[in-house]
């Protein structure tokens, strides 16, 4: 009787250990595993050094943009997502095509058939990738507002607004970015800490 004890008691014991090793994999409340899809500012982000107690998977991809969201239409079924798209995809629409767009974007968004979608907004760019309207940062604030605007009718999709925070002077600031496109380590500072609030 008593070396049954001693056996159920051994179990609980283990069985204890294994939960605590389960629910403290990942930073609370973090989820335990996140899935990042989208352009060069995905493909470029560290996440082992800004995620190192979470499992990451980083599917960015860079020069990328709404299509390849398009491609990846029921892959993360259930998981949770997060999305950085739309700088690279400026060049391929007129304004007149841009409601278009925006509602291209959100079947994308859709299509991923995500647990959760963490969504950015689209980056600011610095001067020297600013061309005429179509790069512009009022054309990208523009869809910014656009596409925040549908998000909100949905659920499943936090929106990560930092548009304004990696602004300054109407540019993308910087200290953000060591190009005047692609972020800096400050960058990737701002941008880890706003997803993590969400998280």
């Amino acid at each position: 009787m008593l070396n049954d004890t001693m056996i159920i008691m051994k179990k609980l014991f283990f069985y204890s250990l294994f939960l605590m090793m389960f629910i403290t994999a990942c930073d609370s409340p973090e989820p335990n595993e996140l899935y990042f899809v989208g352009d060069s500012h995905v493909a470029r982000w560290d996440l082992k050094q800004w995620f190192a107690a979470c499992v990451t998977h980083n599917e960015g991809v860079s020069g990328s943009g709404i299509d390849y969201i398009e491609s990846r239409v029921g892959e993360y079924n259930g998981c949770d997502v997060v999305v950085v798209t739309g700088t690279n995809d400026l060049w391929s629409m007129s304004v007149a095509e841009e409601d278009k767009y925006v509602e291209r974007y959100i079947t994308a968004l859709k299509g991923l058939n995500a647990g959760h979608i963490y969504l950015f907004s689209i980056f600011p760019r610095g001067s020297r990738y600013v061309e005429g309207e179509f790069t512009s940062n009022e054309r990208i604030a523009r869809l910014n507002n656009k596409i925040q605007a549908e998000v909100a009718l949905l659920s499943g999709i936090t929106y990560i607004d930092v548009f304004a925070l990696l602004l300054r002077n109407g540019t993308l600031h910087d200290a953000y970015t060591y190009d005047g496109l692609h972020l800096s380590i400050e960058g990737y500072e701002l941008i880890t800490n706003q997803l993590k609030k969400q998280l």
